[in-house]
């Protein structure tokens, strides 16, 4: 098992891909408001 597979276990569904996606590519980096408000849509499913 990888590292990335224990830190997917670890997080609530959709953080993994949400961190890669912030930090994959700077130009595509998300504001710290667009991760904020992911982050409370996740909380609510």
């Amino acid at each position: 098992m990888c590292a990335l597979d224990v830190i997917e276990q670890l997080l609530p569904s959709g953080m993994l891909e949400l961190l890669r996606s912030c930090w994959a590519d700077r130009a595509k980096r998300p504001t710290s408001r667009h991760v904020l408000k992911s982050i409370k849509k996740m909380e609510r499913l």
